[in-house]
């Protein structure tokens, strides 16, 4: 087991994706993927160099149901670190900080750190956002609901009863330029709107897979989605993304 531990928290495969090429370019780090859904599990055990761990978000019966479901989640990533004993430097990565799924890490992994310190006085946290694809071409702007909504639940008497404390951040509305926030890996070349001083690009290395196909054979991967749906490329814009594209694989 190494001194350093990468946790991420994913939600899609090309999350899980962009986490394993995180992790492989990283030899002398421990790996830990939390995943929130069970099918991701399968594509993620074909990598030795990860260890995956599936996060139960069902909501629990009873009253309080979905602070009882935060405090559930924490509870099952605190059991997972519980594996790497010698971990000092824990780097947390997650796609944003809006949302109970992935905010009340902040000080739940704190204090997680803080008992670590008892036996290891120099352990760190660091906290990092991993890209979401075309979700990060663009800042996002607090409303004032959001703002409205990040108070309450800093304030919320009940949350805290519970053990949860909510991390109040500013910068843009998804946390991902939030002061803790210490490198926002993002795809190489990729389009943004965030403090270039911390964008770092996501490494494209070899997973290691076995080929499938003849040492000759050319292959390629596209990875994207429909920019026409989220108004990000008007309908003549993304055809001509698409041609581009199909000529480069020619």
């Amino acid at each position: 087991m190494h001194q350093r531990l990468n946790v991420f928290i994913v939600e899609t495969r090309f999350q899980a994706l962009v986490a394993l090429l995180i992790a492989r370019n990283q030899p002398d780090t421990d790996n830990l993927i939390c995943h929130y859904r069970a099918e991701i599990g399968s594509f993620l055990s074909r990598f030795p160099f990860v260890r995956a761990c599936a996060i139960d978000t069902a909501p629990p019966k009873g009253p309080f149901r979905s602070q009882r479901k935060i405090r559930s989640v924490l509870q099952q990533v605190s059991n997972a670190l519980k594996h790497y004993p010698h971990a000092q430097h824990i780097y947390f990565h997650s796609t944003k900080l809006q949302g109970p799924l992935f905010n009340y890490f902040v000080n739940h992994l704190r204090q997680f750190i803080q008992q670590r310190q008892q036996q290891f006085p120099t352990a760190s946290l660091h906290f990092n956002i991993i890209t979401d694809g075309a979700f990060n071409f663009r800042r996002g702007d607090f409303s004032t609901n959001d703002i409205r909504n990040m108070k309450s639940k800093g304030n919320s008497l009940l949350h805290r009863v519970l053990g949860l404390q909510f991390y109040p951040y500013t910068g843009e509305r998804f946390g991902i330029e939030a002061d803790i926030i210490e490198k926002i890996y993002l795809l190489p070349k990729a389009p943004h709107e965030y403090d270039a001083t911390r964008v770092c690009d996501i490494p494209i290395v070899d997973l290691g897979l076995a080929s499938s196909t003849t040492p000759n054979e050319k292959r390629g991967l596209v990875i994207g989605e429909k920019l026409l749906d989220k108004n990000y490329l008007s309908a003549e814009e993304e055809e001509q993304v698409a041609r581009k594209i199909g000529d480069i694989m020619q």
